[in-house]
């Protein structure tokens, strides 16, 4: 289906002051984050490489209904045509809990399962720029004033922040991501970039569990204290997403005028 880095980079756990002091800098406007050395946004890349999810093809597209999904687990007796059920069940958990969570947590959209019906057609949709569309919806949304509270892949939002700004980078204890040859008939695909970012962490020299600290630390960043660019082709865990496109697709063409 296409979600396996999603798996691969664990099950998130969020710093929520850090998203806080993110969506105080979001504006609606522009749909960027206003920094002291400049503006920048989570993209279409950043959710590609991280997550390892398509960014082209089919909308992801349907009516919005919730309902809760029971399933049992899978043993040595249960038939195929239950095997598949359950694989759906876990699909819908992968994207209710992670790719798309709620603010209830405990609920699956059924707008999805329509999309599941094919398990060869899963990845012929642009899952990367529903979810992107998603985030942005959500800050807008978290970034009113009446708004406590906030949904959407936060996960991807977070590690866009460890891989960028330098003072709310957690000093990693050791990497424990092991990137497999590149084979292309290989059945599990290379780990995507998200997955480096699933270790332990040492808190020591970076601000954590504080809105204020963190805001402090924001407010005076410099041009040099912001990771600009953050992949590398010749990093293995990012040059197979970035090879597996068009290179153009990481481009956009505007009129003279904008420039």
């Amino acid at each position: 289906m296409g979600f396996y880095g999603v798996l691969e980079c664990g099950s998130p756990v969020y710093d929520n002051h850090l998203i806080t002091a993110l969506v105080e800098r979001w504006r609606r406007e522009t749909h960027t984050f206003h920094f002291t050395c400049g503006e920048a946004t989570v993209t279409l890349q950043d959710v590609s490489v991280t997550w390892g999810l398509t960014i082209d093809g089919e909308a992801v597209t349907g009516v919005d209904l919730y309902d809760n999904c029971m399933s049992n687990f899978v043993n040595d007796d249960t038939s195929e045509v239950d095997v598949v059920k359950f694989t759906r069940c876990v699909a819908l958990i992968i994207i209710g809990g992670i790719m798309f969570p709620d603010y209830q947590g405990g609920s699956a959209r059924l707008i999805f399962l329509k999309l599941l019906r094919d398990f060869d057609n899963v990845k012929s949709y642009s899952w990367g720029s529903a979810i992107l569309a998603f985030l942005y919806r959500e800050l807008c949304n978290a970034s009113l004033i009446e708004k406590t509270t906030m949904a959407g892949p936060l996960y991807i939002l977070q590690i866009w922040a460890w891989s960028r700004i330098k003072c709310v980078n957690h000093d990693r204890d050791g990497l424990t991501l092991v990137v497999p040859s590149v084979d292309p008939d290989a059945i599990i695909p290379v780990s995507p970039y998200g997955a480096r970012w699933k270790v332990g962490f040492n808190y020591t020299h970076s601000p954590t569990h504080s809105v204020r600290i963190i805001r402090d630390s924001l407010d005076p960043m410099n041009n040099n204290e912001f990771n600009w660019i953050v992949y590398h082709k010749n990093d293995i865990d990012v040059k197979t997403i970035i090879d597996s496109y068009d290179n153009k697709i990481w481009r956009c063409v505007y009129p003279p005028y904008m420039l």
